[in-house]
């Protein structure tokens, strides 16, 4: 049984189907200095139901930070967003551990056209996974005719339980697209900061 904490994001169970082929599998060694050998990056097409859970992890993501004079004007431009005006995708980097900004500099491009706006934010997946193994028969000080002898129980409830603790640092970038007509063979193109390409193909809706 997993138990999620506040921090852990239900996005990608909505997003079940809607990730993008990635072209060219692999982790190249030039990544994994910085993010670790086990880093994942994928790539989503966001649909309007996805688009109103990431207008809540963008608008927890303003919140946490200081207070400034365009805090509500963002607050009012992540309110309007919108599948009927822009097409969103979203880029999802977990590397094993927190990483420098400069570690986090991508550059997006589809179809050769950058983003019209790229929001790009930091959350904290972390769950606890329980588990309960072989029942433990501790020995039972008996009286009897041979004071301090020792039984074991026919039943018993003492367990051994052990708790396993796992977070995931996962740095997302939800990228803004003016619409317009889909056509066939789009690729997704995102640049590491390291120059490391990766593509991801898009299917048109």
């Amino acid at each position: 049984m997993k138990l999620f904490a506040l921090f852990l994001s239900l996005y990608l169970l909505a997003c079940s189907g809607r990730e993008l082929h990635r072209v060219g599998e692999g982790r190249p060694s030039s990544e994994t200095y910085y993010y670790g050998s086990k880093y994942s990056i994928k790539a989503y097409k966001v649909f309007s139901d996805d688009l109103n859970d990431l207008k809540k992890e963008l608008k927890n993501d303003l919140s946490s930070k200081p207070s400034n004079k365009d805090s509500k004007k963002q607050w009012d431009e992540i309110s309007s967003l919108s599948t009927k005006d822009y097409e969103f995708f979203l880029l999802e980097l977990i590397p094993e551990t927190r990483v420098p900004q400069e570690f986090l500099t991508f550059k997006f491009e589809l179809d050769g056209e950058i983003p019209a706006k790229t929001w790009s934010y930091y959350v904290l997946q972390w769950s606890a996974k329980v588990r309960s193994n072989r029942p433990i028969l501790y020995p039972v000080i008996a009286t009897g005719p041979y004071p301090g002898s020792y039984v074991y129980p026919l039943t018993t409830n003492v367990y051994e339980s052990s708790v396993e603790a796992e977070t995931e640092h996962t740095y997302r970038f939800l990228l803004t697209y003016p619409r317009s007509k889909l056509n066939r063979g789009r690729k997704l193109r995102v640049v590491s900061p390291q120059d490391t390409i990766y593509e991801f193909e898009v299917k048109a809706d």
